[in-house]
């Protein structure tokens, strides 16, 4: 756990400290606790805040600190809390996981024979979207980024990458079948990675 945002004062704004009643004590709720820091420990004093000076058996304790916030880095890490009077307690080991983000599909252009852009997909099945609206030698450009699809190449076109043959990756989305199958009579396929699953 990362403490490093908390502020050092002994007014810290940062630490809430309230109790019940317990036996011999009155409830209270303070936000002048003070606090110090050092590495990953954080060492919390509670001020005189009742007429009894005191927190009295029995009393329920909640402290809050806020500027707390979880480390940078993937791990398993535990908690220990303790008090000058009592042995520490230590929570049970939690984990930080990276988020698993997924690869963004690029973007997929479709030019007539005469160069001119006719259209442009994005998603996971662009280059699809692509073949249904291009015509016949039409060139399909595909954009870096990462494609899950089955294609079925029915028309006599181009289809290339637009920056190299490790830009674009395409997945099957039926690992059964072909990533691309090309059912038409000329064809030219120059996209990445076609037999990728």
């Amino acid at each position: 756990t990362d403490i490093s945002g908390i502020t050092d004062t002994d007014t810290d704004s940062d630490v809430t400290v309230a109790a019940t009643s317990g036996i011999g004590s009155t409830a209270f709720n303070t936000t002048a606790a003070g606090s110090s820091s050092a590495d990953t420990t954080l060492t919390i004093t509670v001020p005189d805040v009742n007429a009894e000076d005191k927190i009295g058996a029995g009393a329920t304790v909640q402290v809050v600190v806020s500027g707390v916030v979880n480390p940078s880095a993937p791990g398993d890490y535990t908690l220990v809390v303790s008090t000058t009077n009592e042995d520490a307690v230590e929570s049970a080991a939690y984990t930080i996981t990276p988020p698993t983000i997924p690869p963004v599909p690029g973007i997929v252009e479709v030019y007539n024979p005469a160069g001119i852009l006719m259209a442009q997909f994005t998603g996971a099945t662009a280059i699809a979207d692509a073949i249904a609206a291009a015509g016949e030698g039409y060139t399909i450009k595909v954009g870096p980024g990462h494609y899950t699809e089955n294609v079925d190449v029915n028309k006599g076109l181009t289809i290339q990458s637009q920056n190299g043959a490790d830009s674009p990756i395409v997945q099957a989305a039926n690992p059964n079948d072909n990533v691309f199958t090309i059912t038409a009579v000329c064809c030219s396929s120059k996209c990445a990675r076609p037999a990728e699953r």
